[in-house]
């Protein structure tokens, strides 16, 4: 018979729960307290628990490249809590630009099935000719040209949403290097015209938090650049995809100082 294994265990990254040695100018630090299980999962009951597990899943390298401190892991496992959402797993589909959270992917919808509103949704593309993208038709070759996304919330009416081709290239997404709306344009369409939905029909689930793909393009960063945290290559193609939509809002200034 394999040995019984203890109720409590340290997590993988914490070496050992014996005091570390006393050295010159330091004090010994405290025996870690082993964080306990629920259903086989770690569960704090206190910040420092909570903290010490933030700690780990940013030295594990496992998380979203954006994430570079303690506070921020933190910050993002707070949020998912208050969206009723599991926080290991949807800290995977959560981002840091210009220092605000957002949640990208499948995330914002999956928040919204497991709130219990959401009694419907129905995403398609056509193309120019109104025409629905399908195999049935036998048009997947034709270019996408409409998102649209229907939702129904319950004791609702059903409401439609909208994203055209050539709204996104108004909007500059199109004719910028590296843009994914180039490499991926049905899905583009597709998760602008869901997101639109789902902040429109569900922002009280959604509590108001900023959606990747709907919002990147319409919250600057004060200085007019974007920078995704940690993420040079992301904060380049972001700023390549974006470029030219702060240059068009000018600010309003009530003396020849500059002064707003």
């Amino acid at each position: 018979m394999s040995a019984e294994l203890p109720k409590e265990e340290l997590l993988p990254f914490e070496k050992t729960k014996e005091p570390l040695k006393e050295t010159q100018n330091e004090k010994p630090l405290k025996s870690l307290v082993p964080i306990p299980l629920k259903d086989g999962l770690v569960d704090p009951t206190d910040l420092e628990g909570d903290i010490r597990i933030c700690k780990g899943l940013l030295d594990s390298g496992a998380l979203p490249q954006q994430f570079e401190n303690v506070q921020q892991v933190f910050m993002a496992r707070q949020m998912l809590r208050e969206l009723n959402f599991p926080p290991t797993v949807g800290i995977r589909s959560c981002m840091i630009v210009n220092g605000a959270l957002s949640v990208f992917g499948d995330l914002p919808l999956a928040i919204v099935r497991r709130s219990g509103l959401l009694e419907g949704i129905d995403e398609r593309i056509y193309n120019e000719k109104y025409e629905e993208i399908c195999f049935a038709n036998k048009n997947l070759h034709t270019a996408p040209f409409y998102g649209v996304c229907k939702v129904k919330r319950k004791d609702k009416q059903e409401i439609e949403c909208v994203f055209s081709w050539s709204e996104a290239k108004t909007a500059g997404l199109i004719d910028k290097k590296m843009s994914v709306w180039k490499s991926y344009p049905k899905r583009m369409l597709q998760m602008r015209a869901r997101s639109q939905a789902l902040k429109d029909e569900f922002s009280d689930a959604l509590y108001g938090v900023a959606i990747t793909e709907y919002d990147y393009d319409m919250l600057p960063g004060a200085n007019g650049k974007w920078t995704a945290q940690n993420d040079e290559s992301l904060s380049k193609e972001l700023n390549e995809t974006y470029a030219g939509e702060t240059e068009k809002k000018e600010i309003p200034q009530d003396n020849a100082s500059g002064e707003v």
